[in-house]
Order: C-alpha cells, then structure tokens, then sequence
C-alpha cells in the first residue's frame, strides 16, 4: 500500500494517508473501479480495499 500511495504522489498529487483512505473507500464504492479490479482478479476489490483501509488505520 506504500508504493500504491507514492505511485499516487508521483504521478498525481500528494496523497497523505487521510486521502489514501478515502480513494479505499472510492474503490469499494465505485462500480467502474470495482470492475477494473475484478478483471484483474475475481475479489481483488475486497482485498484491495481492505488492505487500504488497514494500511491507513497504522495496522
């Protein structure tokens, strides 16, 4: 989850946790984000945000 925030930070604006954690949440919520997970890999969306979640929680 470090390396997805600093790809975020390099190649879009600076992505502190707080915004990491928000983009989680997109994620999950978003249907056309979910799809493009899911096409990588059935459950990667679940997975993907969850560990977003955590990472931003310190866990």
């Amino acid at each position: 989850m470090a390396q997805w925030q600093s790809h975020i930070t390099r190649y879009y604006s600076p992505c502190p946790k707080e915004i990491l954690a928000g983009l989680g949440r997109m994620y999950g919520e978003g249907p056309r984000f979910a799809e493009c997970f899911e096409a990588r890999a059935p459950g990667l969306t679940r997975y993907f945000c969850a560990a977003l979640a955590a990472y931003c929680a310190g866990e």
